[in-house]
C-alpha cells in the first residue's frame, strides 16, 4: 500500500496540477480519498485473486480459515489506508482548500 501511494500527493505538485485541483469545486481532498480507494480495492482483489488461486492448489484450506485470512488482510490495508490518509490529510492546506 506504501509503494502504491507514496507520492499520491507529490505527483500532482511536481506536475503543477495541483493548483487546479485545489480551485476545482470538489477539492484535492475528495480527489486523492478515491484514488487512494482505488489502490485500496485494487490491491485487495490481488489478495483475493491470489487466495483463490492458492485454495484451487490447496484444497485442505477450510472455508472458516480463508474468511478469517481475508478479512484480516483487509483490515490490515485498511489501517495502511487510514495512516496514509492521515498523513496526506496532515500535508499544509491540504483539508483546509
Amino acid at each position: 500500500m506504501i509503494c502504491t501511494s507514496y507520492n499520491l500527493l507529490a505527483q500532482e505538485k511536481e506536475q503543477g496540477t495541483l493548483p487546479l485541483l485545489i480551485i476545482q469545486k470538489g477539492g484535492i481532498a475528495d480527489l486523492l480519498l478515491l484514488r487512494l480507494l482505488i489502490r485500496y480495492a485494487i490491491i485487495l482483489g490481488c489478495v483475493l485473486l491470489i487466495t483463490l488461486l492458492s485454495i484451487l492448489l490447496n484444497r485442505t484450506v477450510s472455508l472458516a480459515d480463508t474468511l478469517s485470512w481475508l478479512v484480516i488482510s483487509a483490515a490490515y490495508l485498511a489501517v495502511w489506508t487510514g495512516i496514509i490518509w492521515l498523513l496526506l490529510a496532515l500535508d499544509k492546506g491540504l483539508l483546509s482548500a
